[in-house]
């Protein structure tokens, strides 16, 4: 992985015999005129990729991502973003409607799975239980409550939380409602894209609205 600046806009280009570097994350700016009276120019620095030659295609791109350390999400919207890119510019054949749609679906997976969604405070503290933490939770406190223990212990790394197990009760109920409206939120967002029967609309799609406001214990 590395960061290259270009003098024109680009999608990927042969590297050698059997690669083609891919170009990512464009990002314009403006390089000052040389001598007086002539105009600047603008410049455009990406990220780059390495990709065998026969094999650029959104998968290819995502698998190059995800070995640089990208996670899969973020890795495909990346992947079919260059590839729609590419389309769109005329560089190789492709169906950009659908390009979009995957791009954006991955972006809406992305954003699920961050702290954007992902996250309540407790106390002032930022933190988040998964599906199977909240799981194995549930059957602690409910063994708790049958034997009749006051309080109970969260545990965030190496930091503790001493409540009590009626409260933890409350509050891993609250939060599965919360998880729940937004994985209803976000199958919702990902159906409103794939309805889409354009490339601009499936852009200008907001999938970060509507969302619950995070809780806060």
């Amino acid at each position: 992985m590395s960061k290259t600046t270009a003098m024109t806009k680009k999608t990927f280009e042969q590297y050698d015999a059997e690669h083609v570097i891919v170009y990512f994350n464009e990002s314009e700016s403006e390089m000052p005129a040389m001598q007086e009276g002539e105009n600047g120019q603008t410049v455009y620095q990406y990220d780059t990729v390495k990709v065998k030659c026969d094999t650029v295609s959104v998968d290819a791109i995502k698998q190059a991502l995800v070995e640089n350390g990208y996670n899969a999400d973020e890795a495909e919207a990346i992947a079919a973003g260059v590839m729609l890119q590419a389309v769109q510019d005329g560089t190789v054949e492709g169906d950009a409607l659908e390009l979009a749609k995957q791009m954006v679906v991955a972006r809406i997976t992305a954003y699920d799975k961050s702290d954007a969604v992902n996250e309540f405070t407790y106390g002032g503290v930022p933190m988040w239980l998964d599906k199977a933490t909240r799981a194995g939770l549930q059957l602690r406190l409910s063994a708790e409550a049958a034997a009749s223990h006051e309080n109970t212990t969260l545990w965030l790394d190496t930091q503790s939380f001493t409540l009590p197990v009626a409260s933890a009760q409350q509050m891993l109920v609250a939060l599965e409602l919360y998880a729940s409206a937004c994985f209803d939120r976000t199958e919702s967002h990902k159906a409103a894209v794939k309805a889409k029967r354009s490339v601009n609309t499936v852009l200008s799609y907001d999938y970060t609205a509507d969302y619950p406001e995070k809780l806060a214990f």
